[in-house]
Formats: C-alpha cells, sequence, structure tokens
C-alpha cells in the first residue's frame, strides 16, 4: 500500500473539534529511507518514514501509558462483577425473579431488558453534527 496524506479541516459539533479528512484529498507521499531512519527516527516533511527499531520496541508501553485509565477501568470492572458473582447475588436475584415471574417469562425478560439497557443509550451517546 502506497503511503499517503489526507487534508484535514477541523470542525465543531457542540462543545467537541473534531479533525475530519477531507474526501479525495488523499496524496502519496515519496518515501525517505535511510539507514539513520530504520535505527532511529529520522522525519523529514513531506515524505513518509518506516517506522524506525526504536519506535517498534517504544509503541507498545506508549500504548500502555496511552490507554491506561481504560485498562485500569476494565481490570476494576471485572473485579466487581467477579466478586458480585461469588458473592451468590446473581445467582439469588435471578432465582427470586424467575420464581415471582414463572408464569409470565415475557415480562421477566422485558424487565431484565429494560433494567439493564435503560440508560445504555444515554452512557454511549454519539455526539453527531446538528442538521442545520
Amino acid at each position: 500500500m502506497p503511503a499517503g496524506t489526507y487534508q484535514r479541516e477541523l470542525h465543531q459539533f457542540g462543545h467537541i473539534r473534531q479533525n475530519m479528512v477531507i474526501r479525495g484529498s488523499y496524496q502519496e507521499l515519496p518515501k525517505n529511507i535511510s539507514l539513520k531512519g530504520v535505527v532511529l527516527v529520522d522525519k523529514v516533511d513531506g515524505k513518509a518514514t518506516p517506522v524506525s527499531i526504536l519506535g517498534l520496541f517504544t509503541s507498545m508501553p506508549k500504548g500502555l501509558n496511552q490507554a491506561g485509565s481504560l485498562i485500569f477501568f476494565v481490570f476494576f470492572i471485572v473485579a466487581v462483577f467477579n466478586i458480585i458473582q461469588h458473592t451468590g447475588m446473581v445467582n439469588v436475584v435471578m432465582h427470586y425473579l424467575m420464581h415471582a415471574f414463572r408464569n409470565s417469562c415475557i415480562w421477566l425478560f422485558l424487565i431484565v431488558y429494560i433494567t439493564l439497557f435503560s440508560d445504555l443509550a444515554e452512557a454511549f451517546k454519539l455526539h453527531s453534527p446538528k442538521k442545520k
């Protein structure tokens, strides 16, 4: 795949500013391959450079550092669900609900579904541009 770049422009969506790619603005870039660029970083404006050996070994720690809060959040949520599961609370609540709604399964399904997913759309609401 040839190396290249897109032109971008800044758009405002409510209180969020985001760089957006301009459609049809892709331009191929000439390659800059040098010994210094392979071992260390040798960036030249207007030219594509390959990933250096140093960049190869530092990309994983940089990525983990940037995603640290997300990784911590996922571990925390898994730990909370594990504690809840080991206490037996999920089994007790589901047993009670199945006993209470043993004659009307559809109501049990609707109650569980609405309880779990009622605020999901709001929690993951995407900010879309407002139509003019």
